[in-house]
């Protein structure tokens, strides 16, 4: 979906069960939606904006 400027917007959305995880099984998730973000970003637009 496009947003104001025409560029596109991406919504996720992520369902981790929060009771009885760690905060070492929560960092690693963050992580993972994070590396795919930055794949997906690159794909999209060719860039790395870290």
């Amino acid at each position: 979906m496009a947003g104001p400027t025409g560029v596109p917007r991406v919504g996720t959305q992520s369902f981790t069960p929060l009771t009885g995880t760690s905060s070492q099984q929560l960092a690693a998730r963050c992580y993972q939606v994070a590396l795919h973000a930055d794949t997906l970003e690159y794909t999209i637009s060719g860039i790395d904006g870290d």
